[in-house]
């Protein structure tokens, strides 16, 4: 009875999400949930671009960071830490970074499309050694608009990038890559579905959105978690 109820579930489900997040996670995802509603069909763009979803027909966006739009409804997943990162050739030959000052002579690979100078913001993990946050202004090395691109920037030793911790910390515990500043945050970004709103959501965007509330966040996980050395 279970496996004719999924049997039911049918059409055209139209996904967007980041192309850094395709491969590694939502190809599988969908892959998966496929299997389980084998009608299921599903057309997955990957883009960086904002998506209209009303004038491009998208049942689900899934985007990164805060979403000011309130005639959407936002359903996050999963919250994860973003890090410094270099290359190991990188900080063996460039002069030391004991503070966030000095970022700033350094070679910044950022997200983006421009290299017109950035503003990065650094949280103390600890309160008691370093009570205040900092800022500092970058002049961009490299500028990028994907996130996958910046990861390849930075292993090849471009310079010091901000990188989420789901796409760096396998290349940090092979030691391909090292942390810069590790007593120091640079924040923390989420994952969310982006959809019109209850009212216009089918079932089977429900039943994938449920799926993805089941599954994703262990997956992103899991990444996190593949022995990561200390840095403390």
């Amino acid at each position: 009875m279970i496996q004719n109820r999924q049997e039911e579930v049918s059409g055209i489900l139209r996904v967007t999400v980041p192309p850094n997040l395709a491969q590694p996670f939502f190809v599988p995802l969908l892959v998966a949930f496929q299997q389980r509603y084998p009608n299921a069909r599903v057309a997955l763009t990957s883009t960086e671009r904002y998506v209209d979803l009303l004038r491009e027909d998208i049942d689900v966006a899934f985007r990164i960071g805060p979403h000011a739009d309130s005639t959407l409804t936002v359903r996050t997943f999963a919250t994860y830490a973003i890090h410094f990162v270099a290359s190991t050739a990188y900080v063996k030959d460039a002069p030391p970074i004991r503070k966030p000052a000095d970022l700033a002579s350094h070679r910044a690979i950022v997200f983006g499309t421009d290299c017109a100078p950035q503003t990065w913001s650094l949280t103390p993990l600890d309160r008691l050694t370093e009570p205040a946050a900092e800022s500092v202004t970058v002049t961009p090395h490299l500028a990028l608009n994907d996130f996958s691109g910046i990861l390849s920037a930075t292993l090849a030793g471009a310079g010091i990038s901000r990188v989420p911790s789901i796409l760096c910390d396998e290349d940090l515990a092979s030691g391909r890559l090292v942390r810069v500043l590790p007593r120091w945050s640079p924040g923390s970004d989420s994952i969310s579905a982006i959809t019109l709103g209850r009212r216009n959501t089918s079932r089977l965007q429900r039943l994938f959105l449920d799926y993805c509330a089941d599954h994703l966040p262990a997956r992103l996980a899991e990444r996190q978690v593949r022995g990561l050395p200390r840095t403390d």
